[in-house]
């Protein structure tokens, strides 16, 4: 778990949740099942329906009732203040106090799939670039389209040199815990920036490219006959299942059956 950042799943809930605030938190929910009234100064009777994104500022006071008695199924993601305002300081590439969000819901296609992304790496306790990546694209698309803040700022330049010194530290020490801030600070660029210019220029994210690194040297140990479990802690795997599911969804087959031939 990231710190900073804490999660939850509402399952079928009929809880009357009544007027309340979180003083140095952003509460993030998606709504998955069922509706709910959240309720708050200006957002009288705001309905969240399935597929919506709900936004609540730090101190903003609001409550929650099921819609017409029927039960919700949500998640959550508390983000701590003093972490967003830092993760908005690195995408706008400037100093940057509290994002303020106006509109408590959003319906956006694209914003709920990044959500889904994140909660599911946070759930996991997946790779740290993983996490890292997933908090960043959400973070910046809710910025971009939802806050005050201003747009991302867009920067264009040659950045072959900055991106060859990063993948390089991609493709090293594989068995090894890599952050979207090392890869950052090896491109010697901002983490947003970095991490867009990443997927720009190679069409996938640094997460991606070095999964992929991973399971081609995983393939070279296969060959060699080395036992799976060795395989996955050497390639920097959590365990066999990890490595095996990863296989699986990068090759269409198992290691067994990728042994096979």
């Amino acid at each position: 778990m990231v710190k900073g950042i804490e999660i939850c799943g509402v399952y079928e809930s009929t809880h009357r949740f009544p007027e309340h605030s979180h003083d140095d938190l952003y509460a993030l929910s998606l709504m998955d099942r069922g509706g709910s009234y959240w309720h708050g100064e200006g957002h009288k009777d705001t309905l969240v329906e399935p597929d919506n994104i709900a936004v609540i500022n730090p101190g903003q006071v609001h409550s929650g009732a099921p819609a017409n008695g029927t039960e919700s199924t949500y998640r959550m993601i508390y983000v701590h203040q003093d972490l967003f305002e830092r993760i908005t300081a690195d995408i706008m590439e400037k100093e940057s106090s509290r994002p303020e969000f106006i509109n408590i819901v959003r319906t956006d296609p694209q914003l709920s799939q990044l959500y889904t992304e994140l909660y599911s790496a946070l759930r996991s306790d997946c790779d740290p670039l993983e996490i890292e990546s997933a908090l960043f694209s959400f973070s910046a698309h809710l910025l971009n389209a939802y806050s005050g803040s201003g747009k991302v700022p867009l920067k264009c330049g040659n950045e072959n040199a900055a991106l060859t010194r990063a993948k390089e530290l991609l493709s090293s020490c594989l068995n090894e815990k890599i952050t979207l801030g090392d890869a950052a600070d090896a491109a010697a660029l901002s983490r947003h920036h970095f991490l867009r210019t990443f997927k720009g220029h190679f069409g996938i994210s640094p997460h991606v490219y070095r999964t992929q690194q991973r399971l081609s040297e995983a393939k070279k140990l296969i060959i060699e006959g080395r036992p799976f479990s060795e395989i996955a802690l050497e390639t920097g795997f959590t365990d066999q299942s990890h490595f095996t599911n990863q296989f699986r969804k990068y090759t269409g087959a198992t290691p067994s059956q990728y042994m096979a031939g």
